[in-house]
């Protein structure tokens, strides 16, 4: 994991008598999510619902019905595992997998979606030391992060067959940036009330 190195290099300070976690601890830490979690919190005058549902392959078949009544997904991939495999098929990479459900998803549902990209940092030194060529060999633009993150998000915006309506803002997140959030939030807060208008127009 990206996080490791960081843990490794703060080992004498998370081991001393009576460590306290800051918030950089907190963000480096990771769980897989397994099955489905539910969060309610308010934002304004909105309720929210927020599922966090598990990735791995044998977690979809438990969360693919939740999609019959949301408003809003926020699909969020890694750009960084470009060159990273799946546990469960050591040919395909995270990134090609995370295309094929991108795409199983906005081909089967009829709703808008809000698309995140996220772990830019981990890309950006990544990219010059392992070509994004190497991995989708149509790209040609060499190590140029914008150009390469911007290949990226055509890539899964190619995997709308059906044309529908996806939400234009795409947000390059630095996965440890905590104020970046605030980006997302506020576009699933203009996002929400603008899809349960249209669902309320017979």
């Amino acid at each position: 994991l990206p996080s490791s190195r960081s843990f490794f290099n703060e080992a004498p300070r998370i081991g001393e008598q009576g460590y306290v976690p800051t918030e950089t601890d907190v963000l480096h830490v990771r769980q897989k999510s397994t099955g489905i979690t539910e969060t309610h919190f308010n934002m304004g005058q909105l309720s929210i619902h927020m599922f966090d549902v598990g990735c791995q392959r044998s977690e979809r078949k438990k969360w693919i019905h939740c999609f019959e009544s949301v408003t809003s997904i926020i699909f969020c991939t890694a750009l960084s595992e470009y060159d990273q495999v799946l546990l469960e098929e050591s040919k395909t990479t995270r990134i090609a997998d995370s295309l094929v459900l991108y795409e199983s998803i906005i081909n089967s549902c009829w709703f808008f979606r809000t698309s995140i990209i996220n772990k830019i940092d981990v890309f950006k030194s990544k990219l010059p030391k392992v070509p994004l060529e190497k991995y989708f060999p149509e790209y040609t633009a060499g190590p140029d992060i914008n150009k390469a993150a911007k290949y990226i998000l055509w890539r899964f915006m190619q995997t709308n067959r059906a044309r529908l309506s996806v939400y234009p803002q795409q947000v390059l997140l630095f996965s440890m940036d905590t104020t970046n959030i605030r980006l997302v939030f506020a576009t699933v807060k203009e996002t929400i009330p603008q899809n349960a208008l249209k669902d309320s127009v017979i």
